[in-house]
């Protein structure tokens, strides 16, 4: 038992630090940044399907959204999980920033370039050529989302937040905040999903960029509706 551990690495302080720089190397080298970039943003997609469903849940009844947001705040494991999502997302966000200015500053001019869509060595579009500006338009957004109908309200467990979310959507200037911002975020996906399978590894294939559009379209066309749909039913 004491070789295994010693093998890890766990029994031997040396080799343990050795193995803590290896892995600090790797997540701020650029291949590493892409790569938990790619793992992060899946994870977070994962979480965006898993949060419309909940949405949807307002066009079955008030009562059964609401029930479904108690839940979620009645369980402990709420507290982790949402430590988990804000460390993963200010982590993607960062590695982001972080790899649009290396790519800026090291090779600025082939980062610019409009290359022909009929050209194969490059799939510059405007999605991934705005990818920098609408992650940060999303990060404000995320900002404004928590700040209303989390943090919002009146607070606490039995908090109408179906009421809150009806209240909101009957303001046409809120309707059009979200439906531009989830159209923003439609963008920033529609070139990200793809590209994550790309830094794990997964060598580009049609048929795979096409899903991870096709997904991209359904995902954020579903949380543009959300908001028009409320203001034009309730």
């Amino acid at each position: 038992m004491v070789q295994v551990l010693a093998d890890l690495g766990i029994a031997n302080p040396s080799v343990r630090e050795k193995n803590v720089e290896r892995i600090q190397r790797f997540l701020t080298s650029p291949i590493g940044r892409k790569v938990m970039m790619g793992l992060t943003g899946l994870l977070l997609i994962l979480f965006l399907v898993g949060h419309l469903v909940g949405n949807l849940l307002l066009f079955k009844g008030s009562a059964d959204f609401n029930n479904y947001s108690r839940t979620l705040l009645s369980t402990w494991l709420i507290y982790p999980v949402e430590i988990g999502l804000l460390v993963m997302f200010l982590y993607h966000a960062v590695s982001g920033v972080a790899v649009w200015w290396t790519a800026r500053t090291t090779n600025p001019t082939p980062y610019d370039i409009k290359v022909s869509r009929m050209s194969p060595a490059s799939r510059k579009g405007f999605s991934s050529s705005t990818m920098i500006y609408t992650g940060v338009i999303v990060l404000l957004f995320l900002a404004v989302h928590l700040i209303t109908l989390k943090w919002g309200g009146d607070g606490g467990k039995f908090r109408d937040l179906a009421g809150d979310v009806k209240s909101m959507f009957k303001n046409p200037v809120w309707v059009g905040v979200y439906v531009v911002c989830m159209a923003v975020l439609g963008l920033h996906l529609f070139h990200g999903f793809g590209s994550a399978f790309e830094s794990l590894g997964f060598r580009h294939r049609n048929w795979l960029r096409r899903t991870t559009q096709a997904v991209t379209v359904v995902l954020s066309g579903a949380f543009l509706l959300i908001p028009v749909l409320v203001m034009a039913f309730f």
